[in-house]
């Protein structure tokens, strides 16, 4: 793991090689939130600045307040070790309510991040000369049918409607967290026809985008399950 000073936290789990074919760089970093330390809470929360700490108070339960406060902070810290900038420093705004948290627009123009927390977990994506996107779901997770349908392009609903169907949720949350991925990488977010584009996993793959989410052959896909049970995508656009 690569060391990240002055807030080194051996939860964090770093996957530094992808099986991409693309030159750019790419860093993703993960993290398992439920046995995190007070002193190690105490260190995200001194990263963030007023506005952020009052969106995370916000939150209703405990377990969410410490899922996002572990994943603003874990973005400041890899972004800072990614541009060699102090983690203090780095500051994340959302351009619009609801939207892909963004860097400051010197350093934006270079480096994209994004960041996902669900049920003790968090994750971290930072890229160079690129837009990154990276989603998570606990896969011990239930869902009905129905909840698992309403979201999918007609070609993911045939291959869902292929896997077992004794516990759908593996299955969709496979499906889901790669287009999550895609829409936090292209920044629309869920304002965007689900339906409008398609993938599937294993492997990983783009079967069609619409004309303003680019070529298929500029996307790279990523996922795996870590330990715990939770399936992680990465989704990267560079423009060709």
């Amino acid at each position: 793991m690569t060391e990240i000073a002055p807030h080194s936290l051996a939860a964090i789990q770093h996957f530094p090689h992808f099986q991409f074919d693309t030159p750019t760089r790419l860093d993703v970093w993960t993290m398992h939130t439920a046995g995190l330390s007070p002193q190690s809470l105490k260190a995200f929360w001194e990263l963030l600045d007023e506005s952020q700490r009052n969106r995370i108070a916000s939150l209703l339960s405990q377990d969410q307040r410490r899922d996002a406060l572990a994943a603003h902070g874990l973005a400041r810290i890899i972004v800072g070790n990614f541009a060699h900038l102090a983690p203090d420093s780095v500051r994340l705004v959302a351009l619009r309510p609801g939207g892909k948290p963004a860097l400051a627009p010197h350093v934006a123009d270079l480096i994209d991040v994004n960041l996902t927390h669900c049920r003790d977990f968090v994750g971290c994506v930072v890229g160079a000369d690129c837009r990154v996107g990276i989603d998570a779901e606990d896969l011990a997770r239930e869902l009905s049918v129905d909840e698992a349908a309403w979201p999918l392009a007609a070609e993911e609903l045939d291959w869902l409607a292929l896997q077992a169907t004794c516990d759908v949720a593996p299955a969709f949350l496979h499906l889901w967290t790669l287009k999550e991925a895609i829409l936090k990488a292209e920044g629309s977010g869920l304002v965007r026809d689900l339906t409008s584009f398609a993938v599937l996993p294993f492997p990983p793959r783009i079967l069609r985008l619409p004309p303003d989410m680019g070529r298929v052959s500029e996307w790279r896909l990523w996922q795996t399950v870590q330990p715990r049970n939770h399936v992680v995508a990465v989704a990267v656009w560079q423009r060709a």
